[in-house]
């Protein structure tokens, strides 16, 4: 059996994603491929081998209904032992059906870009095991779930949470805008943890007016036209966002002399972040290989969109 899942990117939204923001995200050309196959010969396990763009770097064996493993403890092996416990707990005979099973995973990008290892993973166990992605998100992860989404999309989308345990708003949008081509993904060069992220947010700085304000970025966003104006809603947005968490927007920390706009994606501090501008492919590569950051992908040559 072979299972495919996108990555993604989160446009706009960011951690009022968890206060009933909308938010516009966008699944990706690269993603995860997990291939199960039956055991050779007396094997009783599931053995597990997670490959990063072709190589090997993970492996452990899981042995009975409880997913045990022997060896050292560590949190790749913890975290994966609490995904298959899940989705045995979400379908009783999947356990049994794991075992005498190898599985390999492959992720079409570098484990440390943050475009949705996790949720690609998350998505293709739960197309193996037959159960709700979002069930199986939701008893692993404090996360709004929109990854999940772009993991199975064929567009971007955007995305409303509705709470732990409710089904989300999900729609598909068309955002390709005209200036495109004027829009880049820049690696900021350093991995950041969402989870980590989501764990130090302070919920009484969030409040459902600023979460409104979110709402309507997207939805502009979405829709605009110009890319003066888009990069306009691109330094609000961060304003928004800067004065909830409390942190300096990363144009103004690291990219302050940037001729256009620059913004986080997702957690802030790491990852990729989003610049527009007038400027030509060449003079942005330039830019941003002087500040560190050689990965710069352009919007088309990442999206996924009708």
């Amino acid at each position: 059996m072979n299972f495919y899942s996108n990555g993604k990117l989160m446009i706009s939204g960011e951690y009022f994603a968890l206060f009933g923001a909308m938010v516009l995200a966008v699944p990706l050309r690269l993603g995860q491929s997990m291939k199960v196959q039956p055991a050779e010969g007396t094997q009783k396990s599931l053995i597990w081998i997670a490959k990063a763009k072709d190589r090997e770097w993970f492996r452990q064996e899981f042995f009975d209904a409880g997913f045990h493993y022997n060896g050292p403890k560590t949190g790749q092996s913890d975290y994966l032992q609490a995904l298959l416990q899940a989705a045995g707990n979400l379908n009783p005979s999947f356990a049994n059906q794991a075992m005498h099973t190898t599985v390999v995973t492959n992720t079409g990008f570098p484990q440390e870009w943050g475009l949705g290892s996790s949720s690609a993973l998350i998505c293709n166990l739960a197309s193996w095991a037959r159960v709700d992605p979002y069930k199986l998100h939701f008893l692993t992860s404090k996360g709004s779930g929109y990854d999940i989404a772009c993991a199975r999309s064929q567009s971007p989308i955007s995305y409303k949470y509705m709470g732990k345990g409710m089904a989300p708003f999900v729609q598909p949008v068309n955002f390709n805008p005209p200036f495109a081509g004027n829009l880049w993904f820049v690696y900021s060069g350093k991995k950041q943890s969402s989870a980590q992220s989501i764990g130090m947010i302070r919920q009484e700085a969030f409040s459902q007016k600023q979460a409104g304000r979110i709402t309507d970025i997207s939805l502009k966003m979405i829709s605009e036209t110009s890319l003066d104006m888009f990069m306009k809603l691109m330094g609000l947005h961060e304003q928004i966002v800067s004065e909830a968490i409390d942190m300096c927007p990363v144009q103004k920390e690291r990219f302050d002399d940037f001729p256009g706009a620059v913004k986080s994606l997702g957690a802030w501090g790491g990852d990729f972040v989003l610049a527009a501008t007038h400027l030509d492919e060449l003079l942005v590569k330039q830019y941003f290989s002087g500040k560190g950051c050689p990965v710069v992908k352009n919007f088309g040559e990442m999206v996924i969109h009708v």
